[in-house]
C-alpha cells in the first residue's frame, strides 16, 4: 500500500500532465532496486476514443525496427481491470449485432473518484498486432497477428505535448524487442483531406487497411482505402540522425529535398541531429543512418491514421552498405577493365596498380545487381587520371548513389509504391548509354532532357541509379511519373487529368516482362540482353579474382602471402572455394530471363496499355500486338538464336564458344601477375582453372537444357531450329580422347566428350535426349515433323554405336564395362526408340 500512497503523492506534488490530461505517465517514488512506470487515466476518458500507435524494434543483430498499424480503442473498468478495446468503427460489415475486441486488461493499483492507475507493464502480456503498410494487392488478409510477452520492462514513460509515450523491453520466446507506445486522445486533425485510392491503377501509393463500410449498397463498395499521405497543409521536417557521415549528409539532404521539385513548394524540410536519438519517434520523422556493411538495403516505415490515413511519423533506415558497395563495386570495375584494357593490346601491364588505388578484391557474383560491363572506353580514361581525380569520380558516384537511394526511402515515407515500369518509358537505349556514362563520369555532365527512367521510386542498376542522383544533385526537374504522382496524391486533382507515366509495382513483377526490378533501357530484350552479356564477361574474372585474391594486402599493408611455406601457398590454391554449378546457374537465371520474352503467354505492359482495356473481346488482338513487338525487339537485336544459343553453340573444331573465351580471358587477366606465384603454382591454377572451365561449360549445358525443356516459344524460328538440332548432335555423340575399352583387331572405343551427371544426379546427354522429345514450338506441325525425323536419324548413330559391341559376342558374354555403358546408353536414348513394345531395355535394341 506504501507504493501506491508513494504514487499518489507523486501526483499531488509533480506537474506530470500532459496537454491532454487524459491520460499520463507517472514514476514510483518508492525507494527500490528497480524504478517503476505506471499509467494514470481520468474517469472522465472512460468510454472516450484513444489512438493507440505502437512500433518495434529489434533486439538484435541491428536495431532497426517497423511501425505497426495504429488503433482506435477506448477504455472501460470493471473488477479491477481497467480494459483496452479496439473500436469496432471500419471493422464491421455490419453493425446489426454489437461486439466488442478486447486488446489488454490493466492491473488496478489505485482508484479514486476521479482517476485510476494502473500497471501498463502489467497488463501488456500479448499484443494484437499488423504492419503499419498495407496495399489492396496484398495476398495475405488484414488481420491481426498474436505477439505473445513472456516478460517485459518499462524502461521511462514521457508525457509530451498531447500524449503519453512508453518506451518499453519485452522478450517474446527467445528474442528481445523494443516497443514504443503512444496513447493520445483521439483527435481526427480536420484540415486534412483523405484521398481514397486508385487501387492501384495508374497510380500506386500504400493504403490504410480495409475500412469497412456497414451503410454501402453495392458489394464491390463495402471497402474502402485511402492512401497514406501527410497532411498537404503543414510542412514537413525530415531529421536526419548525427550519425550520418559528413561526406554523405548534402547528398542525404538532396534526396530529401528532391521531392520540393515534385510538388512545387518548398513542402520537406531537413534538420542534422546533433544528438542521437532511437528511431520511431512519434514526434520525429527520421532518416537513421546505420553503420551497416554487409545489409545490402535500406528500407521505410509509415505510421499513420488508421481512419484516414494520414501520415503521423516516418522512419528511414538508410544503411551504409549502400556506400561501401558503390565504392567497392566502382573499384572492382575499374581493375576489371583496367585488365580488358591490357588485353585489348595497349601496354600497360600494371593493371591492378590503378594510380593509387590498392590492389583490391571485392568478388561475390551474388552481389548487388549494379556496374554493367561495356563500359571500358569510358573507365579506361578514368585510370589515365591522377589519383585525387580518380578518388574525386569515386566519391561522386557514391554519393548521387545514396542521394538516389535516400529520395526513394523518402519517396515510401510519402506514401509512393514501387515503379517497376519506370525504365520502360526513359529515353535512353543500350546505344546511348556508354555515350551518356561517359560524360556523367568524366566530365560529370547529366542533360535535363535525360531520362534513364520516369521514377526515382524503381529499383535500377547502380549506374542508373547514380545518374538519377546526379541529376537530383544538379536540381533537375523531377522525374515525371513522381511529379504526377505527387500531385495527383497530394491535391484534388484526378488521375484523367494527368498523363500519367506506365506504372506497375510488386505484385505485378511476375506478370509483365517489362515490369523488372533491376533492369534498364526502355527496351525490356535489350536490358536483359546487357545483363546476360555481362554474366558471361564476369564469369572469367569471378575466377581470376578468386585466386588473385590470395595475394592481396592486409589493411596494415603487409603481404602475408610473402611469408607463407610453401605447403602452405600450395594449401591455399588448392582451398579456394569455387562452385561452377551456382556460376552456371548465375549466368542461366541471366539467360532465362532475356529468353523467356519470347515464350508463349509473356506479356508487356508496354504493349496492353495501348488497350483501354483488355477481355476475350479482344484478347486475339492484344495476343498479336504482342508477338509483333516481342518479334521486333529480338529481330532489332540480331534475332532469337543469335543472343540464346550462340554464346554456347558449338562451333569447327567441337569446342563450345564460351569456354574458349573463358580460358583465353582467363589466361590473359593472369599473365600481368604470374611474378605473384612460383612456377609450379602457376601450372596448379592453370590445371584447377581447366578443370573449372570445363565443369562450368558441362554445368551451363545441364542447365540450359533444363530450361529448354520447358520453353513454349511464341513464335517459330527456323535457325533456331536448326542450329538445336546440330547442338544437340554434337553434345550426344562428340567423342573424347579417353578410351573406354579396346574391340577385336584394337580397334578403340572411345567415349563421349560430354558424358557428365552433375552434383544433382542430372545427366547431360539424357537431357538432351529429352529435348528431342520436347516440343519448343507448339502448334507448329511442321517443327514436330523435323523434330521426329531427327530423333530416327539421331537414334541411326546410336544404334549404330551399339552394333558394334553386339559384334564383340553374344549379349551375355560381353564383359561388365561393356554391358554397362550399353546399358546406360539404351536406358538414355530409350525414348527415342522407335517401338517400346518389348518390355526389356535390350529387346528394344
Amino acid at each position: 500500500m506504501k507504493k501506491y500512497l508513494s504514487i499518489l503523492l507523486l501526483l499531488s506534488s509533480f506537474n506530470l500532465l500532459a496537454a491532454s490530461p487524459l491520460i499520463y505517465g507517472v514514476r514510483s517514488a518508492e525507494k527500490s532496486i528497480n524504478t517503476s512506470y505506471n499509467v494514470v487515466l481520468k474517469k472522465e476518458a472512460l468510454n472516450k476514443d484513444f489512438m493507440f500507435s505502437a512500433s518495434r524494434l529489434n533486439g538484435y543483430p541491428v536495431a532497426t525496427g517497423s511501425s505497426l498499424k495504429s488503433k482506435v480503442v477506448y477504455f472501460q473498468i470493471r473488477e479491477g481491470k481497467l480494459y483496452m478495446f479496439e473500436n469496432t468503427k471500419g471493422l464491421m460489415v455490419s453493425d446489426s449485432i454489437k461486439t466488442k475486441v478486447l486488446l489488454a486488461s490493466f492491473p488496478v493499483l489505485v482508484e479514486n473518484d476521479e482517476e485510476i492507475i494502473v500497471d501498463f507493464d502489467g497488463g501488456m502480456s500479448a499484443l494484437l498486432v499488423k504492419g503499419s503498410m498495407w496495399s489492396s494487392d496484398y495476398s495475405g488478409g488484414s488481420e491481426d497477428y498474436l505477439i505473445k510477452i513472456d516478460d517485459s520492462f518499462i524502461e521511462k514513460i514521457e508525457n509530451r505535448a498531447d500524449y503519453v509515450f512508453i518506451d518499453q523491453f519485452i522478450r517474446v520466446a527467445n528474442e528481445t524487442y523494443r516497443m514504443k507506445y503512444q496513447l493520445a486522445l483521439y483527435k481526427p486533425d480536420p484540415t486534412f483531406n483523405p484521398k481514397k485510392s486508385t487501387l492501384l491503377k495508374k497510380i500506386g501509393y500504400f493504403e490504410t487497411h480495409p475500412i469497412l463500410d456497414p451503410e454501402a449498397t453495392e458489394r464491390d463498395k463495402v471497402e474502402k482505402f485511402y492512401i497514406l499521405k501527410y497532411d498537404e497543409n503543414k510542412p514537413v521536417t525530415y531529421y536526419v540522425s548525427s550519425n550520418t557521415p559528413k561526406e554523405y549528409r548534402n547528398a542525404v539532404r538532396d534526396g530529401i529535398l528532391y521531392w520540393n521539385k515534385a510538388f512545387g513548394k518548398d513542402f520537406l524540410k531537413v534538420e542534422f541531429l546533433d544528438k542521437e536519438v532511437t528511431p520511431h519517434d512519434p514526434d520525429l520523422n527520421l532518416v537513421q543512418w546505420v553503420d551497416w556493411t554487409t545489409a545490402g538495403f535500406a528500407y521505410a516505415n509509415i505510421q499513420a491514421d488508421p481512419m484516414t490515413g494520414q501520415t503521423l511519423n516516418s522512419t528511414v533506415y538508410m544503411t551504409s552498405s549502400f556506400a561501401i558497395s558503390s565504392v567497392k563495386e566502382a573499384k572492382e570495375t575499374l581493375l576489371r577493365l583496367t585488365l580488358d584494357k591490357d588485353m585489348e593490346g595497349q601496354k600497360e601491364t600494371t593493371a591492378l596498380k590503378l594510380k593509387g588505388f590498392e590492389e583490391n578484391h571485392v568478388c561475390n557474383f551474388h552481389s548487388h545487381e549494379s556496374i554493367k560491363y561495356g563500359l571500358s572506353q569510358t573507365l579506361n580514361e578514368v585510370i589515365e587520371l591522377p589519383k585525387e581525380e580518380q578518388e574525386a569520380i569515386i566519391k561522386r558516384i557514391s554519393s548521387d548513389h545514396i542521394a538516389a537511394v535516400v529520395a526513394h526511402e523518402v519517396g515510401h515515407t510519402l506514401g509512393l509504391r514501387h515503379n517497376f515500369a519506370a525504365t520502360v518509358e526513359g529515353n535512353v537505349t543500350l546505344e546511348q548509354w556508354p555515350k551518356l556514362l561517359k560524360k556523367y563520369i568524366l566530365e560529370d555532365v547529366v542533360h535535363e532532357e535525360t531520362s534513364v527512367s520516369t521514377s526515382i521510386m524503381d529499383y535500377t542498376a547502380l549506374l542508373v541509379s547514380t545518374v538519377n542522383g546526379a541529376k537530383i544533385r544538379k536540381a533537375h526537374p523531377p522525374l515525371k511519373y513522381d511529379e504526377v504522382a505527387i500531385q495527383w496524391g497530394y491535391t484534388k486533382k484526378k488521375v484523367e487529368e494527368f498523363e500519367v507515366p506506365l506504372f506497375c509495382t510488386d505484385s505485378q513483377v511476375n506478370t509483365y516482362k517489362d515490369c523488372e526490378r533491376w533492369d534498364q533501357f526502355s527496351d525490356p530484350v535489350a536490358g536483359a540482353l546487357d545483363s546476360f552479356e555481362y554474366s558471361l564477361k564476369y564469369a572469367p574474372f569471378y575466377l581470376f579474382n578468386s585466386f588473385l585474391s590470395l595475394t592481396e594486402k592486409k589493411q596494415d599493408g603487409s603481404l602475408v602471402w610473402d611469408y607463407l611455406t610453401q605447403e602452405e601457398r600450395t594449401q591455399k590454391i588448392q582451398s579456394v572455394a569455387l562452385s561452377p554449378q551456382k556460376l552456371a546457374a548465375w549466368i542461366v537465371k541471366k539467360w532465362e530471363k532475356m529468353i523467356g520474352m519470347a515464350y508463349k503467354g509473356a506479356r508487356f505492359l508496354k504493349v496492353e496499355s495501348d488497350f483501354p482495356y483488355i477481355s476475350d473481346f479482344n484478347q486475339e488482338e492484344v495476343n498479336d500486338k504482342t508477338l509483333e513487338y516481342i518479334q521486333g525487339r529480338f529481330k532489332e537485336h540480331g534475332g532469337l538464336t543469335k543472343l540464346s544459343l550462340f554464346p554456347f553453340y558449338l562451333v569447327v573444331g567441337e569446342d563450345i564458344r564460351f569456354k574458349n573465351q573463358f580460358d583465353s580471358t582467363f589466361t590473359r587477366y593472369m599473365a600481368p601477375f604470374s611474378n605473384k606465384f612460383e612456377t609450379h603454382e602457376i601450372e596448379m591454377i592453370k590445371k584447377m582453372a581447366g578443370q573449372f572451365s570445363d565443369l562450368l561449360e558441362k554445368e551451363l549445358y545441364v542447365q540450359l537444357s533444363e530450361s529448354l525443356t520447358k520453353a513454349n516459344f511464341a513464335f517459330y524460328s527456323r535457325p533456331f531450329e536448326m542450329t538445336l538440332m546440330d547442338w544437340m548432335k554434337k553434345i550426344l555423340f562428340t567423342k573424347s580422347g579417353n578410351i573406354l575399352f579396346t574391340l577385336k583387331e584394337d580397334k578403340p572405343f572411345y567415349e563421349y566428350k560430354y558424358q557428365y551427371t552433375n552434383s544433382d544426379g542430372i545427366d547431360l546427354r539424357t537431357n538432351f535426349v529429352k529435348l528431342l522429345t520436347t516440343d519448343l514450338f507448339k502448334n507448329n506441325p511442321s517443327y514436330s515433323r523435323r523434330r521426329k525425323k531427327a530423333s530416327y536419324e539421331l537414334y541411326d548413330t546410336f544404334k549404330a554405336r551399339i552394333e558394334l559391341l553386339k559384334k564383340e559376342g553374344e549379349l551375355e558374354s560381353l564383359s561388365d564395362e561393356m554391358y554397362n555403358w550399353m546399358y546406360d546408353e539404351a536406358n538414355r536414348f530409350s525414348p527415342l526408340v522407335p517401338s517400346r513394345r518389348y518390355p526389356d531395355i535390350f529387346d528394344r535394341l
